[in-house]
């Protein structure tokens, strides 16, 4: 707990006293060491320790210089000024000289000693303080991490792991009520599967589309939940395969969603067997049934292409009503095609509120230099093979995603 509190907030929890006491020499000699990876215990927790033992005072500072070691970066040689601690002590009057120090020059708090007149610090180390924590600041760091708008970094995801893991079901009152990213939602969905007995429950009302579905099994199977890698997935368990079923039959446009990620969902279809349940899941075993044998389907993009081709504004505002994030990309197109396109502004003022905001600004970032293009557009497309990704600079390497990336990027 404290090796993720530290890191996120600068703060530690203290192990409750058992009656013992730890002298000052030994204190200021963890507060020297500690110097030495750039930080300063607080006033609060040197005053929690002097009610412990010295051997639990030990066993903090080693947790504590090993959470430190790697947050400041592992390679760096650690030499404490006191390295043999607590063995190794200062004697008692230099002691309570360097916590003079401590307290009156580096934290600033000239209330707890004498007023008296002392020469300015020469030398003022930049130190960060590790203040005293508790477990509800803790769990409300931990509900703030898995709130987050944009996607977890590899650490945010270690640490919402461990939070799983250990706290199992407790862990309900920390999670958010909605969480925006869907990649987080994934993987946040797959810890909690993994971990507690509320995982399907919590997502039960989350779930929104069949690619929705597909990050949660590729999290499952310790994947990219970004989808930008292909991942193989493993086994998954009777239950959660009817769930997967179950939520796949209650969303309108699962075949549509499908196409787009078309062979992963052959791949996953391999794991959920939808033809067992065909009779139970009557849409989803024909989704498949597209998706594995080509059958023709109606999709919103073939029929947006023909409304567009046929300048039908009537019929496409009919069809993007139901669609606000497709309308905001289709916005500029149905106002060039349309005979009154003030209409068309109406309609999509009815549903802007639906909209994400991230689009809504795009749209009025677009519409606000639409006549004035730049000189020079530049794209970055995201292909699946890591070859590239790894050797693209290599004049040496090729293959067909590599070429096709080249005549992109001219």
């Amino acid at each position: 707990m404290n090796s993720i509190y530290i890191r996120r907030r600068s703060k530690v929890t203290v192990p409750a006293t058992d009656g013992g006491t730890t002298p000052l020499p030994v204190l200021a000699a963890l507060q020297k060491n500690l110097e030495s990876l750039g930080y300063l215990l607080s006033e609060e927790v040197i005053r929690e320790l002097k009610n412990l033992s010295p051997a639990k005072v030990e066993d903090f500072y080693l947790r504590l210089t090993h959470d430190l070691q790697i947050l400041v970066g592992a390679h760096h040689p650690f030499e404490p000024f006191y390295p043999n601690f607590p063995a190794q002590v200062m004697e008692m009057e230099e002691a309570e000289l360097y916590f003079r120090a401590v307290i009156y020059y580096w934290t600033l708090d000239r209330q707890q000693l004498p007023a008296e007149s002392r020469p300015p610090l020469q030398d003022r180390p930049s130190l960060r303080i590790i203040r005293l924590g508790d477990t509800a600041d803790f769990n409300q760091a931990m509900a703030e991490l898995m709130r987050s708008r944009v996607a977890y970094s590899p650490q945010d995801r270690e640490d919402i792991a461990w939070l799983a893991s250990q706290y199992g079901d407790k862990v309900l009152p920390l999670l958010p009520a909605c969480v925006t990213s869907r990649e987080n939602l994934a993987y946040l969905g797959s810890e909690l599967v993994k971990h507690t007995s509320i995982g399907i429950a919590y997502l039960d009302s989350r779930m929104k589309t069949a690619t929705d579905v597909l990050r949660l099994a590729v999290a499952l199977s310790g994947g990219d939940v970004s989808l930008a890698k292909p991942v193989r997935f493993g086994k998954i368990g009777r239950r959660l395969r009817l769930k997967f079923l179950t939520w796949l039959e209650s969303f309108p446009n699962r075949v549509e969603d499908m196409l787009r990620w078309k062979p992963r969902w052959i791949r996953l279809g391999e794991r959920l067997h939808p033809g067992e349940h065909a009779s139970r899941f009557p849409e989803t075993a024909k989704a498949f049934d597209v998706l594995r044998n080509n059958l023709p389907s109606f999709t919103l993009n073939s029929a947006l292409e023909a409304g567009l081709l046929h300048r039908d504004v009537p019929g496409l505002l009919q069809l993007l009503r139901t669609r606000p994030g497709e309308f905001a990309r289709r916005l500029d197109h149905l106002v060039r095609i349309s005979s009154s396109p003030d209409e068309v502004v109406t309609a999509f003022r009815q549903h802007a509120h639906e909209v994400s905001t991230s689009v809504l600004l795009q749209c009025l970032v677009h519409f606000r230099h639409r006549h004035s293009p730049a000189p020079l557009r530049t794209f970055f497309p995201k292909h699946p093979c890591e070859r590239f990704c790894h050797h693209r600079a290599s004049p040496s390497h090729s293959c067909s995603h590599h070429g096709e990336a080249r005549r992109h990027l001219r």
